[in-house]
């Protein structure tokens, strides 16, 4: 019975103690130095976005939203746009590791400046 209960408790010091973050509420912090209209979350390597926020989210401004992982998928690329309609991506975004997303576009892809070339034949 006391190894029961000792191993019941080491458990529970080794979950509480530890830093990851399955389930629950993610902070995002707005420090793009713009305004932001949108917010999708995707997990990596896939294109299945998932609308987190959409509204006006102002620079500096903090705002949170429940990421339930069930699934696995603690890697999520997030995207967001700006008030001029520019989409940012952040990607490998570790959910599980962090509970808060810092949104810059110093360290994002504006994706909308991608550039194709267009072949005439």
């Amino acid at each position: 019975m006391k190894l029961i209960a000792s191993s019941f408790f080491l458990l529970l010091f080794a979950l509480t103690t530890s830093n990851v973050v399955i389930s629950g509420e993610r902070t995002v912090v707005n420090k793009s130095g713009e305004n932001v209209t949108g917010l999708m979350v995707a997990p990596a390597g896939t294109n299945s976005w998932n609308s987190v926020y959409q509204g006006s989210f102002t620079n500096g401004q903090k705002m949170s939203f429940n990421y339930d992982e069930a699934s696995g998928n603690c890697v999520v690329n997030v995207k967001f746009i700006n008030g001029n309609g520019k989409e940012y991506l952040l990607e490998n975004i570790d959910l599980c590791a962090s509970s808060e997303i810092v949104l810059t576009t110093t360290e994002s892809t504006n994706v909308e400046s991608i550039d194709v070339p267009v072949i005439k034949r």
